[in-house]
Parts: C-alpha cells; sequence; structure tokens
C-alpha cells in the first residue's frame, strides 16, 4: 500500500510540474517563458534528485523561474538560432554542384548537429547547477557531453522511450510533458557526472 501511495504522490508532483511549466511558459509571453520555466522545471527537479525538496511549491518555481531568466534565454536562444543554421544548411547542402562542397558541408553539418545536440542535451542541468557567465554554460554543456558519452547515450536513449511511448499514448504529454525528461536528466546529471 506504502508503494502505491509513493507512485501516486510522484504522479502528482510530475503533474503539478508540468502544469507550472506550461503557466509560465504563457507567463512570459510564449517566447521569453520557454527556456526560463524549462529551466525552473529543471531546478525543481534538481532539488528532488538531491532530496532538498519533495512537493512543487509555487513560489520556489518562481524563484527558480526569475533566479534563471537572463541565463536560460540567452542560451536558449542562441541553441535555437544554432539549430535553425542547421536547418538551412541541410536544406541547401542537397543543391550544391561540388562533391567537394556537399562532402565538407555535410561534414560540417554534422560536426553542428553534435555539438547542438550536446548543448540541447545538457543546457538545463548546467544553467540550474553552476553560477557562471553565459557563454560558459554552452562550453560547459558540450564538454559535460563529451568527456561523458555513456552518460549521454544513456540520456538519448532513456529520453527516446520516454517520447516512443509518448508519441503512442499522446495524452501523455498533455499530462506529463517534459517534466519526466526533467527528472530523467537531471538524475544522470546529478549522480552520474
Amino acid at each position: 500500500m506504502q508503494m502505491l501511495q509513493n507512485v501516486t504522490y510522484w504522479i502528482w508532483e510530475l503533474l503539478k510540474l508540468n502544469f507550472l511549466w506550461i503557466i509560465y511558459i504563457f507567463r512570459g509571453a510564449i517566447i521569453f517563458g520557454l527556456f526560463p520555466s524549462t529551466a525552473a522545471l529543471y531546478a525543481v527537479a534538481k532539488s528532488w534528485v538531491r532530496g532538498e525538496e519533495h512537493e512543487v511549491k509555487l513560489n520556489l518555481y518562481t524563484q527558480y523561474y526569475r533566479a534563471n531568466f537572463k541565463n536560460s534565454n540567452q542560451i536558449g536562444w542562441i541553441a535555437l538560432f544554432m539549430s535553425y543554421i542547421i536547418y538551412l544548411n541541410m536544406t541547401i547542402a542537397p543543391y550544391l554542384q561540388s562533391p567537394i562542397g556537399k562532402v565538407l558541408l555535410y561534414g560540417l553539418m554534422i560536426f553542428f548537429m553534435i555539438l547542438t545536440g550536446l548543448l540541447w542535451l545538457y543546457c538545463f542541468p548546467t544553467i540550474v547547477t553552476y553560477k557562471l557567465p553565459w557563454y560558459q554554460y554552452i562550453l560547459v554543456s558540450i564538454h559535460h557531453g563529451l568527456i561523458h558519452p555513456s552518460h549521454t547515450i544513456l540520456q538519448i536513449v532513456l529520453i527516446s522511450i520516454y517520447l516512443f511511448i509518448v508519441f503512442h499514448l499522446p495524452w501523455l504529454i498533455i499530462f506529463f510533458g517534459i517534466s519526466v525528461i526533467g527528472v530523467i536528466q537531471m538524475y544522470i546529471f546529478t549522480y552520474m557526472t
């Protein structure tokens, strides 16, 4: 009976966390709220993983949202811009006439896709764990991904499993959103790096 209570408690907390994530995205007019709200979600997940806080509280979420507003927006928009540049290159690459140009462009795209993927994977855990100048968050995020390839692969596998489940049960995304991903990533980031 105790195990069932624990499971329902954590399901409820994940629901509350996802709800706050959505509310605070809109609080920042979507454009400026997405990345700080995600950082706040990861900060709450970090406090859960460390055993510091077991309940989602509005004032704590607001505190994390405000504390990470500037850095998370800077890093998030840089990562989004990098992703967009990669996308543009992917649309241009097939039209190149020179085989050497294609090989070079595809090589550079793969290199930057890996760096950008590592940045996306580690940026929020890094933002909520360290107090650094904004540009160092980029370097530390990529550094973590490169020096811990097994943790990176584990995160990719677990996130892929979660996304596979959500793809087949789409109603789960409404209730749990990225809160499950945040907890998975913070657990791996906290205890395995």
